[in-house]
């Protein structure tokens, strides 16, 4: 037995494994065969491998896991990635480091986010470092940076990249702020930041000042939600209101209800905020879901059917959260039919039909022989 096992040893690795060639391999710690395994097209397969291969030793365990974090077009082997979360080792995440902050890696974000789930004490010091490196592409120092928004080691990082050139930057560390609550420098920093003229610094202090005054904010936010010119500002003031108790909150959600918001995310966004309504708010955001369907049936389903478009399903989010009274609801918006497109009116009849039990006829538009959703 000795004598084979020395002999298969000697041999070259496959070509192919599966995870039974894996577990033998690493029963006899077959360094090279096991790390086949890793090469693989399958995310599973891969992923096995590598936590197979981490319980064995050597400088062949460290090469395998660095040269087989990317396969042959620059793509991320998500297995092999996954099967390092948890790792301690400073030698394996080192490389692993390196390769977010290459040019040619293919979703660098992605990346990142599995980096941040290995255990190595390096982990948290080379995202900072990346954060901090004017030569990476602003995108990946702002991820790298939110990775650590809640580590309260780094909120003085935080602070100093709320000076940073580029606004991506300055948004995320004015993001990470927002969790440290007790921090007074963090406060100073996100209040001078509110009015700032870059639209992205501008909505992440005002969705950090939320965090900070949690019972002071609303009257800023809902100024922004309404009179913001970009819409990511209007669209992460919304964001910081999910959750909203009070009804006097739901209020501006009601006015930007009724009247023509022209990007599709912040329409989006103002249906997950009222739907995350609670307590006293919950009454006053589920009235605004239903009296504002016959303005959006009208204003945003005109081209094309509902689930070729995004931001518009108010019908679906309404029933979502209040479907006891959806039949009143949908009879209301299916009988104000006035200034429908074939679009709306197909969409109405079917959830209306839907609810009452009734089977009216559903209205199609030309060149449909059926229509659902």
């Amino acid at each position: 037995m000795n004598l084979l096992w020395l002999v298969l040893g000697c041999m070259d690795p496959p070509t192919e494994v599966d995870k039974d060639a894996v577990q033998t391999a690493f029963a006899r710690k077959n360094v090279a065969t096991v790390c086949v395994g890793l090469q693989m097209a399958d995310p599973d397969l891969q992923e096995f491998s590598t936590k197979a291969i981490r319980d064995l030793s050597g400088e062949a365990v460290d090469k395998c896991i660095c040269d087989n974090l990317v396969d042959e077009e620059g793509n991320l082997r998500e297995g092999v990635a996954k099967g390092l979360k948890g790792e301690e080792k400073n030698e394996r995440a080192e490389c692993f480091a390196k390769l977010i902050t290459n040019p040619k890696l293919k979703d660098p974000k992605r990346a990142a986010d599995l980096f941040a789930d290995m255990e190595a004490p390096i982990v948290n010091t080379s995202l900072n470092n990346i954060a901090h490196n004017k030569g990476v592409d602003p995108e990946i120092r702002a991820y790298s940076l939110s990775l650590l928004a809640s580590n309260a080691e780094y909120i003085d990082s935080a602070l100093m990249l709320v000076k940073d050139s580029n606004p991506k930057v300055q948004a995320s560390a004015l993001y990470a702020l927002g969790f440290h609550v007790d921090s007074k420098e963090a406060r100073r920093a996100i209040f001078s930041n509110r009015k700032s003229s870059k639209p992205e610094v501008r909505a992440a202090a005002l969705f950090a000042f939320k965090k900070h005054m949690p019972n002071k904010a609303d009257d800023e936010l809902c100024d922004a939600i309404l009179n913001d010119s970009e819409a990511v500002v209007r669209k992460a003031a919304l964001k910081a209101l999910e959750g909203f108790k009070r009804r006097d909150a739901a209020r501006c959600m009601r006015t930007l209800a009724m009247k023509e918001e022209p990007d599709a995310e912040v329409r989006e966004q103002l249906l997950e905020t009222l739907k995350s309504a609670q307590g006293d708010g919950e009454v006053a955001a589920n009235k605004v879901l239903c009296d504002a369907i016959p303005f959006w049936l009208r204003t945003y389903i005109k081209d094309d059917v509902v689930t070729n478009l995004k931001g518009v399903n108010i019908v679906k989010a309404q029933n979502d959260v209040d479907f006891q009274n959806s039949l009143k609801c949908f009879e209301r918006a299916y009988r104000s039919s006035s200034g429908y497109s074939c679009y709306a009116k197909m969409h109405i009849a079917l959830w209306y039909n839907l609810v009452s039990g009734k089977d009216k006829k559903t209205p199609l538009c030309p060149g449909m022989d059926e229509y659902s959703e």
